[in-house]
């Protein structure tokens, strides 16, 4: 199976990381992040102008027709930014949520404003309305994944999030919620049924391997200030077996970034910007 980019998915690929580089520079993103400026409407303008909002929609509705791939490919790269804003909540999720559910008139009504940008669509849980028996979260969960679009993440994700559902926002422990008894079962996707904390540790234990390179890949991801692409999965896997033959200590971990090159060429390349200024 030939799972190299296409030409064309090669020339979307770089348009992507030009935007990061011209748009998304690392200090101006931390400074977004510490101001509380995530949200940047001129990079909505400008991704519309390139065509990545609606871009799997048929060009009838301002989409670009493309297949799903070519759309991870810009997505990919415009997350190794990352860049801000719900570009792909309004201009993928939604936007294909939209095309699935609506009838055509709703179609033409909504979709040429997410497309051009002048419109800003997420999904939401909907919020129980006046005189409504209240719902639980997870019955609004449910709900939320009849749409099949939605439905393809959330069957994954949600069995982790029931199992910890006990835990309130702050991480007091609660037998009932809004809408009733708390219910944390749920089924993992590899079959396993988990009904709480204990049986998710328990559940993630059977596959250390697979958590170490995830909390592997976060943490370079934080540590060196920017995104991994497959280049760097050497390195994780290298890591990743470390730790394991270290007993899985954090320490381990931890310092198999430090010292690995990647991580040490940034912190030099640093230095070297700060003794030039």
């Amino acid at each position: 199976m030939d799972l190299s980019l296409t030409e064309t998915q090669e020339e979307f690929k770089k348009v992507a990381e030009d935007f990061v580089k011209a748009e998304v520079p690392a200090h101006q993103m931390t400074q977004w992040y510490k101001n509380k400026q995530t949200f940047q409407p001129q990079l909505i303008k400008k991704a519309a102008e390139i065509g990545w909002l609606g871009m799997m929609l048929p060009e009838e509705y301002g989409g670009s027709g493309v297949s799903m791939m070519d759309c991870a490919v810009v997505f990919e790269a415009l997350g190794h930014g990352p860049v801000p804003g719900p570009l792909f909540t309004s201009g993928v999720l939604s936007a294909q949520m939209i095309f699935e559910a609506c009838t055509e008139e709703q179609r033409k009504a909504l979709l040429p404003s997410v497309c051009n940008g002048s419109s800003i669509v997420v999904p939401a849980l909907t919020d129980n309305e006046a005189g409504q028996e209240a719902q639980s979260l997870r019955a609004r969960m449910e709900a939320h994944r009849r749409t099949p679009s939605c439905a393809t993440c959330h069957r994954v994700m949600d069995p982790l999030g029931f199992a910890l559902e006990n835990f309130d926002g702050v991480g007091e422990w609660r037998m009932k919620e809004q809408g009733g008894k708390v219910d944390p079962v749920g089924q993992l996707a590899d079959g396993t049924k988990v009904d709480g904390p204990v049986a998710l540790r328990q559940a993630l234990n059977k596959h250390p391997e697979m958590f170490v390179r995830t909390v592997t890949e976060k943490l370079m991801t934080y540590g060196m200030g920017r995104g991994l692409d497959y280049t760097d999965m050497p390195l994780v896997r290298s890591i990743a077996r470390e730790t394991a033959a270290g007993n899985y200590k954090w320490s381990v971990l931890v310092m198999g970034i430090v010292k690995s090159a990647p991580f040490q060429m940034k912190k030099a390349a640093q230095v070297q910007a700060v003794s030039t200024n």
